[in-house]
């Protein structure tokens, strides 16, 4: 086994650590009641949607009923999906989703300052719905 090998091994158990502590403070957060449940939210607060799916390529094909679900249930919202490039080619002309938002996990853990400035897009297109 070469080094690039081994810590490209290393690397992705890394991200998989991290991973699963997102999930684990989210979910404190849920039972925590720190984030508002579904039920929660006025359907006439709800101006800006964001559906996220950034695992594989089937897991987002599964996922395009919800488009027009929401779509439906929401009329005037305005609806955006996030998406690894890979999988971007699934929603692209999607007629029910106004903005396709790519996420690149492998480019974006390389650098810090690039993975907190694609935070602060996301903050600064105030989402009030997210659908993960």
């Amino acid at each position: 086994m070469d080094i690039k090998s081994f810590l490209d091994i290393i690397k992705n158990r890394v991200f998989y650590v991290l991973d699963l502590l997102g999930n684990c403070i989210f979910f404190v957060f849920r039972f925590m009641h720190i984030m508002p449940k579904c039920k929660d939210i006025e359907p006439t607060q709800v101006k800006r949607i964001l559906i996220i799916r950034i695992d594989r390529i089937g897991d987002v094909v599964l996922s395009t009923p919800v488009i027009k679900a929401l779509r439906t249930a929401y009329p005037e919202s305005y609806i955006a999906m996030m998406v690894r490039p890979y999988a971007k080619e699934v929603v692209m002309g999607n007629p029910y989703l106004d903005e396709v938002i790519l996420y690149d996990k492998d480019k974006r853990y390389k650098r810090i300052l690039a993975n907190i400035g694609f935070i602060k897009e996301l903050i600064k297109k105030r989402f009030d719905l997210v659908v993960y």
